[in-house]
């Protein structure tokens, strides 16, 4: 089944209104009888849009016969099913010859349909990429009182600002949860750290130091 349809793609807007109306008829003819236009103008948008109608129905023609071999290839799993009766064959192949019309008269719909989905994807804007911006101090500061984070923040923003906001080797993504780490590892770096207790604290005296005012009070006391 030959293709009725074309599609124009909105693409092609710019440089149709950028011509001519003479270049632009001659344009729209030539798409038609597939002879390339005379004025130049015409001519170069004409080597930009037959080559998209080509592939078009290329690609409705190749999909055309996959419906065929398809639907062969349930005509032939009926008839080898149908054995039952020569009525309930005769009822099973009018089931596909019906379904062949109705897919026959589906086809250019269908390929609409597959058309206008890969328009949509190719015209589609792409996905903005997210650009890392390193925060300044007091970001830093006000996060971290937000999330009631306990840690040294200009330490944090030191450190990573001499590693050029870098992660190992690779660019951080998020400060915040870059934050987040460093609160939790430096949580875990002081409870690792056992409290001194007071005579950990006790700074011994030095043999040179001599006796204290108070062993010398106490010598005394024994004589």
């Amino acid at each position: 089944m030959e293709k009725n349809s074309i599609l124009f793609y909105t693409q092609w807007a710019p440089g149709v209104l950028a011509i001519s109306d003479e270049a632009a008829g001659q344009l729209f003819k030539a798409i038609f009888s597939g002879e390339a236009p005379a004025l130049p103008e015409a001519v170069a948008l004409y080597a930009v849009i037959r080559p998209v109608i080509d592939k078009d129905t290329e690609k409705y023609r190749a999909k055309c016969e996959q419906n065929r071999l398809n639907r062969a290839a349930r005509t032939m799993r009926t008839v080898d099913d149908g054995t039952t009766g020569a009525n309930d064959g005769q009822r099973s192949l009018t089931v596909v010859n019906d379904g062949q019309r109705s897919g026959s008269d589906n086809d250019n719909d269908n390929d609409n349909e597959s058309h206008k989905r890969e328009i949509k994807e190719r015209e589609a804007p792409p996905k903005p990429v997210k650009r890392f911006v390193k925060p300044t101090l007091d970001e830093v500061r006000t996060y971290a009182n937000d999330k009631g984070l306990v840690m040294d923040c200009e330490r944090f923003w030191d450190f990573y600002e001499a590693k050029g906001w870098k992660v190992g080797s690779t660019p951080m993504k998020d400060w915040k949860a870059a934050v987040r780490n460093w609160a939790r590892e430096d949580k875990s770096r002081k409870a690792a750290i056992p409290a001194k207790n007071r005579f950990q604290n006790f700074t011994p005296r030095s043999e040179e130091s001599g006796p204290s005012a108070l062993e010398l009070q106490l010598l005394r006391m024994r004589r």
